[in-house]
């Protein structure tokens, strides 16, 4: 396992290591293989790699074969996949959003880990650090939504009104400092106990916060009011169709923010994609205002980078040094040998 190979996806803003953390790899042995091109999203340029000790190679195929061990921070695609029969491969992907990949994998019989389940002694690495952080830039980009002269005529009230889609860790950080700008706050899932509990542990934040269940009446009765709707949902569910329609864009007031924040997990969602532009840019929609999760990959991509990058040497110079047999690492691989082995992809999709 002391040969890595970094693929990546042609035009992301998201890569899994970074010229520093690959040199750290290096500067112990360890042979790192990427593709051409595998920070240009990033302005980093093939000699930072080079520089670093890595070799760059045109195809990926070619990355896939000179390596035993292969990372990436978006999905595999199915061409990949077709070339990594027996190799461990780790994506920051979240498995049940991206169940193709899973499916190529298992017909592959590739073994894949999902890097965002990471754990150290029981507490998670990566996954709360992406995802307060996601929360932080989430918000920055709504505070200057409402200062940009689009908006033209709409002024925003003092205490805007926030609707939040899926109770996520997500959710949560972005809801505590909507909360202590004294926004009025709303959570919707469909766990009524979870809800009250955090309804509770929340209250001291300041602003106002309401639950209620993610059924789709009755969101489309809460966000009448809403000046903001920020959709956190990542998993195949009741929720995903609910994401951010035409139909919940439509209720809302003028002059209204519509976020999809699925973006960490590589998979682009196509509710209203077609309304998506190049760049960090708010789309007008019938004088409403969405960012979609491309938008979001551009404006979180580097953060994101250096989130993984820096907290994945650790556990990959253990897998390098070691092998696989570690009971960390077997608690975050989902499919071995042509078969789904996580208990809750199982029951999530009900595969085995």
């Amino acid at each position: 396992m002391k040969r890595i190979g970094i693929l990546y996806d042609k035009g992301s803003k998201k890569v899994f290591l970074l010229p520093e953390q690959v040199k750290q790899l290096t500067s112990k042995g360890v042979n790192v293989n990427i593709t051409e091109g595998l920070g240009k999203g990033l302005g980093i340029p093939d000699t930072a790699y080079l520089s670093a000790g890595a070799r760059i190679y045109k195809q990926y195929s070619s990355v896939i074969e000179a390596s035993d061990l292969i990372v990436k921070a978006n999905a595999f695609a199915e061409k990949e996949l077709e070339h990594m029969q027996g190799k461990l491969a780790i994506t920051t992907a979240c498995f049940l959003s991206n169940v193709d990949m899973l499916y190529f994998m298992l017909k592959n019989k590739v073994t894949g880990c999902e890097w965002m389940a990471l754990s150290n002694q029981g507490k998670y690495v990566i996954f709360p650090e992406i995802e307060e952080a996601k929360a932080q830039l989430t918000m920055v980009a709504i505070k200057q939504a409402m200062t940009k002269t689009f908006k033209g005529k709409f002024t925003y009230p003092e205490h805007p009104k926030m609707f939040i889609l899926n109770a996520s860790f997500a959710a949560i950080a972005l809801a505590k400092l909507a909360l202590k700008e004294g926004y009025d706050v709303t959570i919707a899932d469909n766990d009524a106990k979870y809800l009250e509990s955090l309804r509770k542990s929340l209250i001291h934040f300041g602003g106002t916060l309401n639950v209620c269940n993610a059924k789709y009446e009755t969101i489309l009765q809460q966000v009448k009011d809403k000046n903001i709707f920020v959709s956190t949902t990542i998993n195949p569910s009741e929720l995903t169709k609910l994401r951010v329609t035409t139909e919940t864009a439509a209720l809302m007031t003028n002059g209204s923010l519509l976020i999809d924040t699925s973006c960490q997990n590589g998979y682009a969602f196509h509710f209203i994609k077609k309304f998506a532009k190049k760049g960090l840019e708010w789309v007008e929609i019938n004088k409403r205002y969405y960012l979609a999760p491309a938008d979001m990959t551009e404006l979180f991509g580097q953060t994101a980078s250096e989130i993984i990058s820096k907290n994945s040497v650790p556990y990959l110079l253990d897998i390098v040094n070691n092998g696989t047999e570690h009971s960390w690492l077997n608690k975050i691989i989902n499919c071995q040998d042509g078969k789904v082995v996580s208990a809750a992809i199982n029951k999530k999709l009900h595969l085995y």
